[in-house]
C-alpha cells in the first residue's frame, strides 16, 4: 500500500485553480487592453500576481511526491521513464510552440528561424511549458543528491541553497 498524503491533494487543486485563474485573467488583459484604463490594467495585473504561486507549488509538490515515494532508494529506471512520459512530450511541444512564436513574432518561417525558435523553447524554456525544465531539474537533483540529503542538516543544506539563490538573483540583477 502506497503511503499518501492527503494534504497534498488540496494543494494540488489550489495550485490547479490559480494557475487557471492566473492564465484566464492574463488572456483577459491581453484581449480587453485596448478598453481598460492604465489602472485598470495595473490593478488587473498585480491582482493576477497573486496566482504566480501556482506554478512553483506544482513543483514543490513533484518533489514532495518524489521524496515520499522514494524514501529509501530510487529505481534504476527513474530517470529514463521520466524521460520517455515527461520529457519527449515536452520537446514535441516545444517544437510546435516554435511554429506558435514564429506566427506570433511576424517572423518569416525558414530552416534557421525554425531551429532557432525550437531550441530556444526546448533548452530555455522559452514558453509556457517552461516548469517541465524546471521539474526535470529536481529529479536529476534528487537523484544526485537523494543519500547525501538523509545526512546532511537541513539548515545547512537551506542556508546554502538562500546563498546560491541570492547570488543567482544578484548576478541577473545587478550585472546584466
Amino acid at each position: 500500500m502506497k503511503n499518501y498524503i492527503n494534504e497534498i491533494f488540496i494543494v494540488r487543486s489550489i495550485a490547479c485553480l490559480a494557475i487557471v485563474l492566473l492564465h484566464s485573467l492574463n488572456y483577459a488583459i491581453v484581449g480587453y487592453r485596448e478598453n481598460l484604463t492604465t489602472i485598470e490594467y495595473f490593478a488587473s495585473s498585480g491582482f493576477g500576481m497573486l496566482f504566480y504561486f501556482g506554478t512553483p507549488t506544482f513543483v514543490l509538490i513533484s518533489e514532495i511526491l518524489i521524496a515520499n515515494s522514494y524514501k529509501d532508494s530510487i529505481p534504476k529506471n527513474f530517470l529514463k521513464k521520466r524521460f520517455k512520459l515527461i520529457l519527449i512530450p515536452y520537446i514535441i511541444m516545444a517544437i510546435f510552440y516554435s511554429f506558435v512564436d514564429i506566427h506570433l513574432n511576424s517572423t518569416p518561417l525558414t530552416f534557421k528561424s525554425f531551429i532557432v525558435e525550437s531550441l530556444k523553447n526546448i533548452f530555455l524554456g522559452d514558453w509556457h511549458g517552461y516548469f517541465v525544465l524546471i521539474i526535470f531539474q529536481f529529479y536529476i537533483l534528487h537523484v544526485l543528491l537523494h543519500n547525501k540529503l538523509k545526512e546532511w542538516k537541513p539548515k545547512l543544506v537551506l542556508s546554502i541553497s538562500f546563498i546560491v539563490n541570492l547570488g543567482y538573483l544578484s548576478f541577473f540583477r545587478l550585472i546584466i
